[in-house]
């Protein structure tokens, strides 16, 4: 399991999935999973990843994640899931240069892993706010006629 991949299941459970490496559960595991356990970094919890929806599935998303700096991961995972903080135009940047269909399965495969699951009630608001998120993004990318902002400058706060 590439690197990548295990810093967005740490990232989803320390950035407050699980309160921020403070709360973190013994072991977190999705039932019927194939890959092995990943040992995450500084907690001694393992997370299992669900079995690939298709062949090649975790390493795209190693490659979406391999683009995202992890103080903008941070950024945006705050923003969608926690519904706070500040999303800066670098960090904006970088998520409209990952596409829509990487920023898609980030999310997709992070409410995937979410532990406690999320309700319907709160999967549907995470893909809103993820929406939002991605559309301010996009907004705050394009090139301003007059000035080019510094990239932490905040494109969108919470």
């Amino acid at each position: 399991m590439s690197n990548h991949l295990t810093n967005l299941l740490f990232f989803c459970i320390a950035a407050g999935v699980l309160v921020l490496f403070v709360m973190v559960k013994p072991t977190i595991a999705i039932e019927k999973a194939e890959s092995p356990p990943i040992q995450v970094p500084n907690t001694g919890d393992n997370i299992t990843l669900p079995s690939e929806p298709h062949p090649g599935y975790y390493k795209y998303l190693d490659d979406c994640l391999n683009k995202i700096p992890p103080q903008c991961g941070e950024q945006i995972y705050l923003g969608i899931f926690k519904d706070r903080g500040t999303i800066s135009t670098g960090c904006c940047n970088k998520l409209v240069d990952i596409g829509i269909k990487c920023h898609q399965s980030i999310v997709s495969t992070s409410i995937q892993i979410l532990q406690p699951k999320p309700t319907k009630n709160e999967t549907d608001k995470i893909y809103n706010k993820s929406y939002l998120v991605w559309s301010k993004c996009v907004d705050a990318s394009m090139p301003d006629d007059d000035v080019e902002p510094p990239s932490t400058t905040p494109a969108y706060a919470f």
